[in-house]
Order: C-alpha cells, then structure tokens, then sequence
C-alpha cells in the first residue's frame, strides 16, 4: 500500500510541477544564449512543422552520417517522437505495430526482436548476442535483458532492416534497432505526463532540459507501478502479470568551440515485473497433472509464483570534432545488466521444475568513427573495440527428479576487435555505387560448474559437473555492395547486396556444451523509395532474399538448462511496402501511415532437430528428428498495421484522434512447426484535447488491445510440455500532459 501511495503522490506531485514549470522557464530565458555553437537542429515530422499540409523530411543516420530517408538504399523504417506519440506507441515493444517486417516476443525479463523472421529463438542465455542489435545513442546492448524501455524522452527510432555488417558496432545478421534520445538544450524545456489506468495502473513521465553558456544538461525520468495483476495464481491466490518499474537518463553536453563537442551521457533503470513469466500450457495441451490450460489466458497454476527483478545502467562519454572535411567521434560506454528471475517449466502445481537464475553481464565499448567528402566520395571509415563478462547462477534445488537439483555458475568472456570502412561515390548525379567491408575477430572463453544440490542422488556439494577453461576464437570479413539511381526528382531505385556476420558463442546455460557455430547470412535487395504528389504521399517498396546458415536455436532441456544448437540452413525472401500521407481536407489535418509485409521462411537443411510432441498422457514427447522444409519460427506469412490520426480546431484548443491497427498471420514457436500461434487482431486508439497558452496542456482518453484478443508473447516446446505467456489484456486510462 505505501508503493500505491508514493505514485499516486508522485501523480498529484506533477500536477503541481506542471503549474509551477512556465515560471522556471521564463525565469531561465535569460540564461540563453542565442549564439551557441552547435546548437541542435529541430527534427522535423508532419506534427512538429507549421505547414501540415506536406510530409516533412525525415532524417536518418543508417549510413553513420545524417541523410534524407528517400535518398538511403537501405531498408529502414524511421519514427519521430511525435509519430510515436500519434500512433500510441510508448515502449520498445510497440514497434513491431508500426514498422514492417519486425516482431517483437517477450521471453522472461526481455523483449526478443525478430526482422524477417531472423532472431533469437528461445535462448536468452548471457553471451548469446542477438541477431537483431539494440543501440541507444550509439551504445550497443549486448543481451535482451534490459532492453524493453519507456519513450519518454526520445528523439527518433529507426528500424534497420537486413544484415549490418560494415558500419555499426557488433556485426548482426537480422537487422538493427537504433535510438536516439534527446540531446540537452541551453534554452529551457520541461515536459511532463501522468495518467491512470485499468489494473490500478499508475504512470508518469518528466524531462527537463535546459542550460548556460556552452553548458547544457536533461534529465527524463519515468516510472509505471500498476497494483493489480493481469491474472491469477490458481494455486497460491496471488496477482501475477503486473509491471513495475522505472527509470533515469542524463546528459550533460559541453561544446567549448563551434567544432568541438563532449557528451556525457548515464541511465539507470529497474523493473520489478513478472510480464514474460507467467507460463502455462498451450491451448490444446495437457499438463503432466492431465489438466488444461487455464481459461483466463493471464492466469497460471504453478507451485510458486514467478517472478522477474533487473537493474541495469549505461555510462557514456562521446567526443566529436569537426573539421572542414568532415567529423572525428569517439564513444566509450560502459553497460552492466543484473537481472533474477523465477519460472516454472512445467507449468503446473506439480513440484517438478521451478527454476531461479540470477544472471550478469559487464560490457564496455570503444569506437572511434571518421566521416568525410572528398569531391564525389563520402567515406566512413572506423574502429570497434567490445569486451563484456556475462554469465548465471541457475538453482533448483526442490525438484523430486534427483538428476535436477543442482546449482550452476557459469561465464563467458569475449573480447572482439574489428575495423571497418565504407564509401559512397557519385559516378553521376543521378547514380551512385556503395562498397563496404568489415574485419572482425572475435574470441571466447567460457567456463562453468555444476554443483549437486539436496535431493540430488550425489550427495550435496559434490561437483557433478566441471568444465574447464574452453576458448575459442572466430575471424570474419563482412561486406556491402550497393548501386542507386535517381530516376526522377521524386523516385529512387537501388539494389544491394550484404554479408552478415553472428559470432560463434557457448551456452552459459549448459556449460558443458561446445561452442557453436557463427551464423553468416548473404541479403538480396531492391528497393523503391518515392515521394510523390507535392510531397502528400510517401511510398516505399522493398524486396528481399536471403540465404541464411548455421542458424543459432535454443531449446528447452527437461533439466531446466538450455540447449543451443545450429539449423543448418534456411531460404527467406519477401517483399515489403511502406506508405505514409497526408491527405487534403477541408479542415484539420489527416495523417495515414499504412505498412504491409510479405515472408516466406523455411528451413532448406536441418537434421536431428527437436520436436516436442504433445502426449495423450500429459506433457510431451521428446525426441529429434529431420526439419528440412519446415516453416522458420516466428515467420508470420503476412502482416499489416495501419495507424490514422486525425486533429482540428475546437474552440480555444485542438481535438484529435488517433488509432492503430495491427494483423499477424499465424507463426510457429519452435522449428519442429508444432506449437502455433494462431493469426490476431490488435487495436489501439487515443482521443485528446489541447488546450491554455499555446496548446500547452493535453488531456487524452487512451485504450490498448481494444479487440481484447489473447495472444501469445512467447511460447517454447519443453521435454515437460509445450508453454506460452499471453500478452496483456485490455488496457485503458486517462491522462494529462504538459509541456513548457
């Protein structure tokens, strides 16, 4: 109860801040000055521009330097904190709503993104990198722990499809999602949100920004606590599916010269949730007590309650000088993720395997990038140092089956060097030729013990398992070769093709495993971008082939530990289409944006892969077999989102209105093409009113997962049975906002 009440105090509190805000700013205005170097430039979005009557330009960095999107020859989907805000999506989590191609899954206490049906399958083990990167202002976040986070304070999200393989930090092989926050400003700024919701549900969120001379600082701060749980335990009578957390971001930027630039940059977050654990069995199972699912997909029937506790923060330091003919940045960032968890594997009130892992992971980075022009050439040319300690301590120590209570600690080390440099030369003004490559040497070593446990048939504390000191090391070049032409002013056409490149890895999960294999994977692309009708319509068309090998999977061991093993191969083509408008009308504003994606992914080579088949007796049946010619996992063969707003003027204000639809065709969970998630629906929708001095305040009505649909965030076959966990319900709430 005294959590409850510190929100709801905290909720009353920034109303009072809000009132109080536009004295702090007019009395700070006088500390502006004017003529700073480098001062920020405004990104713009159809939202944020006085003529609201043309898409405005949309700026991105996926080629490591600022360029118009429709000029890229990338596939990459690009959002404004505005379009974010229009389209009600506040958390990593939404994307996959909003941009083609990407999925996201919700395995434990990390979301798992997949573009194109490449990700990380059922193995959030430390030290498995996934295949789609996560960076935040250029930090790159080696595991998924930690990386499902508020938008509070965002500047832009671009969503890169295809592999990355020449400039961005650690090689990935599906795609890579990049944010970018705020950079503080000298001129002050406060903006502040609260709202309450279903589920006793409070959120709240500030920044604040403002500055000195070549002196400028923010901070944004957020933090959700909701009371009541989605679901039930049947078995304990405690609340589960809840979320609980908060965080903390800082900048403080000092520009001493016009050419020169320090950023200093620190987060700090913390999630108490259980969203991911709560499991139970598949609809259509039985459990190994012969019992079915629960009927509210948000309830489970475990012998103990899961449970989810991670801490993480990131400290940066990034320099940058500007010459006449280019840019020299350096970025060291430190990152530490720690996280403890709990849940039950069998999924029933059976006391068989509950299990509680704590893991770690220590990383830190340094790289140094150079951009330049020379006549028709822009080069980019860099270095990228990573180093990260990550590793678990797994417990089970309850379990009647004696081989399974036992208590593990295991570590991987790694140590990568890579070095990389690419080009973009004007053959004429219309055409254009990329070449990149890639150099990068990874190395590995990984050790780890199991120690017998009570209830073990070896008496307790003897070591039942020990393996020694294992490394291993992996060198790979990585590549990009791309042509685009310029067809008209307004329609650009390129072709591409990558080479991507994912480490080789142990499983910290089951030391005694042998490494495996890196996954490569070579991408075919064309694509079409154009920006048409007075620059009212904005279409983007991609197409693509992949041919992807020794594909890294995690299945699930019936000792609680995780097995990782290689696909031999799969064949993966598609086709994408992106379109965005602002339509005319005769009064307000109309603003569409409407995506559509098209995936075939199938696995062209996989013998002796698991299968998991459910047995009339209750749970499963374990055993291997040949997958060749089964579908990829989480391989949607459609899907198809559509978001609309709409505002005008009403009286002294601006009313508007927005909603967001999303279609997933059905997908499998696993590669034995057993445990289906079948097609869904999801709607989201937000009505809101702006009113006082310049539109300052906002009060919004909002509603998630309107259709009420049950659908599966995660879902795992397991030698107990086959699990999934549900995403949440139906949300909704009121809010107020207010910006200074």
């Amino acid at each position: 109860m005294q959590s409850i009440r510190y929100e709801r105090l905290l909720a009353f509190g920034l109303l009072a801040l809000c009132c109080n805000a536009r004295l702090f700013a007019e009395d700070a205005t006088a500390d502006v000055d004017a003529n700073k170097p480098n001062a920020p430039a405004q990104q713009l979005s159809s939202a944020e521009s006085s003529d609201t009557s043309q898409l405005q330009e949309v700026t991105v960095t996926a080629t490591r330097r600022a360029e118009n999107l429709e000029n890229v020859p990338i596939a990459v989907t690009a959002l404004t904190a505005n379009s974010l805000q229009e389209m009600g999506i506040s958390n990593t989590e939404g994307l996959q709503f909003v941009a083609p191609g990407l999925s996201m899954s919700r395995q434990l206490a990390s979301a798992s993104p997949f573009i194109r049906g490449v990700g990380s399958a059922n193995a959030s083990t430390p030290g498995l990198e996934d295949p789609v990167a996560v960076y935040v202002d250029g930090v790159y976040y080696p595991i998924n722990d930690g990386n499902v986070f508020n938008f509070n304070n965002i500047e832009n999200v671009q969503v890169l499809k295809g592999p990355q393989g020449t400039l961005f930090g650690r090689n990935a092989t599906g795609g890579a999602i990049v944010v970018t926050t705020r950079d503080p400003q000298v001129e002050p700024e406060f903006d502040g949100s609260v709202s309450y919701g279903n589920y006793g549900t409070v959120e709240t969120s500030e920044y604040a920004t403002g500055g000195k001379g070549d002196v400028a600082a923010n901070i944004a701060v957020y933090a959700i606590h909701q009371a009541d749980g989605f679901g039930k335990n049947l078995v304990t009578g405690d609340d589960v599916g809840f979320n609980r957390s908060g965080s903390v971001r800082t900048k403080v930027e000092w520009t001493p010269t016009s050419a020169d630039v320090l950023l200093l940059a620190f987060d700090f977050g913390e999630d108490h949730s259980d969203i991911g654990n709560v499991t139970q069995i598949a609809p259509g199972n039985l459990g190994l007590d012969l019992q079915p699912p629960p009927a509210n997909p948000q309830d489970t029937r475990t012998d103990e309650n899961p449970f989810s506790h991670g801490r993480n923060w990131t400290a940066s330091v990034k320099y940058s000088h500007a010459f006449d003919w280019g840019k020299v940045s350096s970025l060291s960032a430190f990152r530490d993720v720690t996280n403890a968890y709990g849940v039950s594997i069998d999924a029933t009130p059976l006391n068989l395997l509950f299990t509680k892992t704590s893991d770690f992971s220590r990383s830190a980075q340094e790289e140094v990038l150079i951009t330049g022009t020379a006549g028709r050439l822009k080069w980019t040319t860099g270095t990228f140092i990573y180093g990260a300690d990550q590793g678990l301590h797994l417990n089970i120590g309850d379990s009647p089956i004696p081989a399974i209570n036992y208590f593990q600690t295991s570590i991987q080390d790694t140590r990568s060097y890579a070095a990389y440099a690419q080009g973009t030369y004007a053959i004429t003004n219309d055409t254009n030729i990329t070449a990149g490559a890639r150099y990068t040497s990874d190395h590995r070593f990984a050790n780890g013990d199991s120690v017998a446990g009570v209830g073990n048939s070896v008496p307790p504390g003897t070591v039942t398992l020990l393996v020694g000191n294992e490394s291993k090391t992996w060198n790979s070049p990585t590549w990009r070769l791309a042509i685009d032409h310029q067809l008209s002013q307004d329609i650009m056409a390129y072709v591409s093709y990558d080479r991507g490149f994912k480490s080789g890895t142990y499983n910290t999960s089951s030391p005694q495993q042998p490494a495996v294999n890196p996954e490569k994977l070579d991408a075919y692309q064309a694509g079409l971008k154009s920006e048409i009708l007075n620059h009212t319509l904005r279409v983007n068309l991609a197409g693509f082939y992949y041919k992807y090998r020794n594909i890294q999977l995690g299945s699930a061991a019936s000792n609680g530990q995780n097995e990782l093993l290689n696909a031999a191969a799969a064949r993966i083509d598609g086709a994408e289409l992106e379109v965005q408008a602002v339509p005319p009308t005769a009064f307000g504003h109309l603003g569409i944006t409407s995506n559509v994606a098209y995936l075939d992914a199938v696995y062209t080579s996989f013998p002796n892969g698991p299968i998991y088949e459910p047995s009339m007796a209750g749970g499963n049946t374990s055993t291997y077999g040949n997958l060749s010619g089964k579908t990829a996992i989480h391989s949607p063969k459609w899907t198809a989102a559509t978001a609309v707003s709409y505002s005008l003027p009403v009286g002294p204000g601006d009313y508007g209105v927005s909603a967001n639809y999303y279609y997933s065709d059905s997908f499998f969970w696993d590669p034995d093409d057993i445990l289906r998630q079948p097609a869904y629906r999801i709607l989201n929708a937000e009505t809101y009113y702006r009113f006082g001095p310049e539109e300052r305040y906002r009060i919004r009505i909002f509603g998630n997962n309107l259709t009420r649909t049950a659908y599966e965030t995660f879902g795992d076959g397991t030698a107990f049975s086959n699990l999934v966990s549900y995403a949440p319900p139906r949300t909704y709430g009121v809010g107020f906002d207010c910006t200074f």
